[in-house]
């Protein structure tokens, strides 16, 4: 109908019809089509430019996990702490240790070595919603107080233990969460009371699937019950089968794992 209406109307009046086109139409729409033209080229650039930029903001930052051994000692990375002077009820324990802490998001996390056995001592998840960067601060646990500790002149920060599933038993109760960091491997934390027994990347020993209980993480498993232990190993007992998670090091990463996914200090 639209299509026979047009026909008719040059049909009846040609002349009519290209004056008009001519004194009305042509000028008025050339002018705004060539500002809407332009202000898409516009608007094109900018998405252009930006990209870049929105890239490079999405990508992921890489998981950092500690060494279960002092693989580059240096004091002066930026991640390890100079030993607090020592004051009346601290430092504790000696200043041979070194301190060496990542922040992730309110978390700092914070583990320590004794040089001398060349090994990860102890691990401990401290609470920092203080905006305050101890980057590079001088730090010290503090004697008798459940393992607190002190960066700078007064920032004092209380572990923090993560909500978590039990695991053990109620002689020896544990705590787990966990988190997937691609496919069937996953970034595991055991916890005995406040200090971290274990946090490793992990995945089963077998090559079994655990993406299907495990899911995406503690806040969002798949099949939420299981029970099990942990032994070094942490092996679970979800409706069905038996599931032992492993360490994993970098030496261990399969070809495909994506580079820079996760990292390893010191």
């Amino acid at each position: 109908m639209y299509a026979d209406h047009c026909m008719k109307s040059k049909v009846h009046s040609p002349a009519h019809s290209k004056g008009r086109s001519r004194r009305q139409w042509r000028p008025e729409t050339s002018g705004d089509t060539a500002i809407i033209r332009l202000f898409i080229c516009g608007l094109c650039l900018l998405i252009a430019l930006s990209l870049p930029l929105h890239a490079a903001e999405a990508a992921p930052m890489p998981l950092i996990l500690f060494n279960t051994k002092l693989q580059n000692p240096d004091l002066t990375l930026p991640r390890i702490h100079p030993w607090r002077a020592e004051r009346p009820g601290d430092p504790f324990p000696s200043s041979d240790v070194i301190l060496l802490s990542v922040q992730e998001g309110n978390i700092l996390r914070v583990a320590m070595y004794y040089p001398e056995m060349d090994e990860l001592e102890q691990q401990i998840d401290y609470w920092n919603g203080s905006g305050i960067d101890v980057t590079g601060l001088p730090a010290a646990l503090l004697r008798d107080e459940e393992d607190s500790a002190i960066f700078g002149d007064s920032l004092i920060l209380k572990p923090y233990v993560r909500p978590h599933a039990f695991l053990g038993s109620e002689e020896w109760p544990y705590g787990i969460w966990w988190q997937r960091v691609h496919g069937n491997y996953y970034r595991v934390i055991v916890y005995r009371d406040w200090l971290i027994c274990s946090e490793y990347l992990m995945t089963e020993k077998d090559g079994q699937d655990v993406t299907w209980f495990l899911g995406e993480g503690f806040d969002t498993p798949g099949w939420k019950p299981f029970s099990g232990y942990w032994g070094g190993n942490v092996t679970l007992y979800p409706a069905q089968g038996i599931y032992t998670l492993i360490p994993v090091m970098e030496k261990d990463l399969p070809p495909d794992f994506p580079e820079g996914l996760v990292r390893w200090i010191p």
